[in-house]
């Protein structure tokens, strides 16, 4: 395998079976020694995926994958570490009754921000992220989504963050999922 690429394996249930890859070293990238592969192995990784609303996007491509052996679900998405942005390519497939994730990496960069992410305190407003290309909104119910770089200028660290999808890839998302019709996208979005 590719040092850039990171593949992954789930049950039916979410239960992680299978890791290769370049885990690991996300992980610490990330300060994240309590998600290391040997501590991950075996567990939901529905555990591991910030907001409740990201996590329902992933439940429903499982459920449309296992109800399509075969079918494949391809998106971008940004995963940043602290100091270094981070684009990605995640194919998701099933087969013989698991799902396999596999993402690339596409290009990495280091960030102009240090960032400090508090993802445990929810007190008082939170920062709404797009869990796909890491634009923000703040208050959560402004206007225009805007890079997630800027925001470390105008607020104090550590932000609370709350995970959702913008617009933009709301739509994409849904028309890989195929749920696009006649132009406009069914289901509700943090929009």
């Amino acid at each position: 395998m590719e040092p850039d690429v990171l593949e992954y394996t789930v049950n039916r249930r979410g239960i992680l079976l299978k890791i290769s890859g370049p885990w690991d070293r996300f992980a610490c990238f990330n300060s994240g020694d309590a998600i290391l592969k040997e501590r991950v192995l075996g567990r939901s990784l529905f555990d591991f995926i910030a907001g409740e609303y990201v996590r329902g996007i992933y439940s429903a491509m499982h459920e449309l994958l296992l109800a399509h052996p075969g079918r494949r679900i391809r998106f971008a998405f940004r995963c940043d570490s602290p100091d270094t942005r981070r684009l990605f390519r995640m194919n998701v497939q099933s087969d013989s009754g698991a799902i396999r994730y596999t993402s690339k990496i596409l290009g990495e960069e280091p960030s102009p921000f240090h960032t400090s992410i508090d993802y445990e305190s929810a007190d008082g407003e939170f920062v709404m992220m797009c869990a796909w290309c890491k634009r923000y909104r703040f208050p959560v119910d402004s206007g225009p989504w805007r890079c997630i770089d800027t925001i470390f200028r105008d607020l104090p660290e550590p932000v609370t963050l709350s995970h959702g999808l913008c617009p933009r890839c709301y739509t994409v998302y849904f028309r890989e999922m195929g749920r696009v019709e006649g132009g406009g996208v069914r289901g509700n979005r943090e929009g």
